[in-house]
């Protein structure tokens, strides 16, 4: 010690093993870790269930100190310790990107569709063939931004966000990494009125704080990050939220945390970025594009592309980006009109107000990226017809650095403990130092060492 270890593919670790007993409390102070802002973790197999549990995790490098009881970990009179940068992934090569399902909540007959969606989801991780899910906003129809919402527009408003809150509690029921951002049906249009209070009701920060891929968020939730490995490569989705992805607060957030990561591949999912435009794709007229594309794409080396939704149709374009070689993808996703029974689904004079449940499935590969589009409702393949809803991109990532540091590792038997009002104290063995063990208010642990 101390010992590093590196790899681009597969995950490095380091291993300690010690003797131990039926019976045995033990202590155990670790220092080292991963990549700054990565998480890493502490985990031994437990021969009961013969799953890996993860006893403790960190971020970084530091110092972390816990306590073990040995005998579910004890195998042929030895307890092994491993320590691992903890990547989120079940080992899938395909990212689900769900957009623009607000019409499945208006509409009570759409709200199976949804569901079936969201099932489909969730299916599609426990079988190991998907291992993320976008969605890129506009989770509900209405809104009740403005002064002084009706009671009746406050209930409609909450029965659209209950029924995309249900649906989303399938996907996250199996443990399927998930990622949310507002579209303008969520917060209202005005960006003099934005109203974010349903949004982070149902899908704040608090729904997502405790995940292990949700990295962190500006305004509760209302932009924010996940980082997920897909087909062995490490990636960042940072999403930004709508009405505030322009703004200069949001956009020096995302340029400090994907600062943190040079070494992920970069997705930027917003809702409102281009436009379909009979098929031939322009800049959305009504998005924060410029602000986006020039203050966050061109500086952050690490971004490959930009996912949207808001307007319907699909589209694809491949951006050079100025004095560079390098190229960055947008595509545009949204099916909100895809509608098999037109006549059924109206809203003021549009008809047709459905999606028939489509969605992406973006399958990622050593050179890039191929996308199929499919509705598990119907068992139907490409409304926009195969050459702009099933295609393969080109993509030059930057690699993988994965790491652990390992600086020091001890490990203890306690004795029994004395017990304060407030806090325990151990001896530890073959040491002439104690560990107190302190909680605070909250119930929380913090380990002193002394003597």
């Amino acid at each position: 010690m101390p010992t590093t270890t590196t790899l681009k593919e597969g995950i490095p670790y380091h291993s300690i093993h010690f003797s131990a007993k039926e019976g045995d409390h033990l202590f155990v102070r670790y220092v080292g870790g991963t990549a700054p802002y990565e998480r890493f973790a502490i985990q031994a197999k437990n021969q009961t269930t013969q799953q890996w549990d993860t006893l403790t995790f960190g971020y970084g490098t530091e110092t972390k100190m816990f306590e073990l009881e040995a005998t579910p970990y004890i195998n042929q009179g030895e307890v092994e310790l491993f320590i691992v940068p903890d990547y989120v992934s079940n080992g899938s090569d395909t990212m689900l990107w769900v957009t623009d399902t607000q019409h499945y909540t208006k509409f009570d007959d759409l709200n199976e569709m949804l569901y079936k969606m969201m099932e489909y989801c969730a299916e599609q991780y426990t079988t190991g063939n998907a291992g993320y899910m976008i969605h890129t906003g506009d989770l509900v129809d209405d809104n009740a931004a403005g002064d002084n919402p009706s009671q009746a527009q406050i209930d409609l408003v909450t029965k659209q966000w209950k029924i995309a809150d249900r649906a989303h509690q399938i996907v996250e029921e199996v443990g399927l990494p998930n990622g949310v951002v507002t579209g303008n049906h969520d917060t209202g249009s005005s960006l003099q009125t934005l109203d974010y209070r349903f949004f982070s009701a149902y899908f704040g920060q608090d729904r997502f704080n405790n995940q292990p891929w949700y990295g962190g968020s500006l305004n509760n939730n209302a932009s924010h990050y996940d980082l997920i490995t897909i087909a062995d490569k490490d990636f960042m989705i940072v999403y930004l939220g709508y009405g505030v992805e322009g703004d200069p607060d949001t956009i020096a957030w995302a340029n400090e945390v994907i600062g943190h990561y040079p070494h992920r591949n970069v997705i930027l999912a917003t809702h409102d970025y281009l436009m379909y435009n009979g098929g031939n794709g322009i800049t959305s007229t009504s998005s924060r594009y410029e602000e986006i594309f020039n203050q966050i794409v061109i500086p952050n080396e690490n971004v490959l592309m930009v996912l949207c939704g808001h307007d319907n149709g699909a589209f694809r374009r491949e951006v050079s980006i100025p004095q560079s070689d390098r190229k960055v993808w947008e595509i545009l996703s949204d099916y909100q009109f895809v509608d098999s029974n037109p006549d059924k689904h109206v809203i003021g004079s549009v008809s047709g107000c459905s999606g028939d449940g489509y969605l992406r499935l973006m399958q990622f590969d050593d050179s890039g990226m191929s996308n199929i589009t499919y509705t598990p409702y119907f068992d139907q393949y490409n409304p926009f017809g195969a050459d702009k809803d099933q295609f393969r991109i080109d993509l030059n990532y930057v690699e993988n650095q994965r790491m652990i540091t390992s600086e020091a590792i001890e490990v203890y038997t306690l004795t029994s403990p004395i017990t304060y009002q407030d806090q325990q104290e151990y001896a530890l063995t073959y040491h002439q130092k104690s560990v107190v063990v302190v909680y605070d208010e909250n119930q929380n642990v913090n380990y002193h060492i002394v003597g």
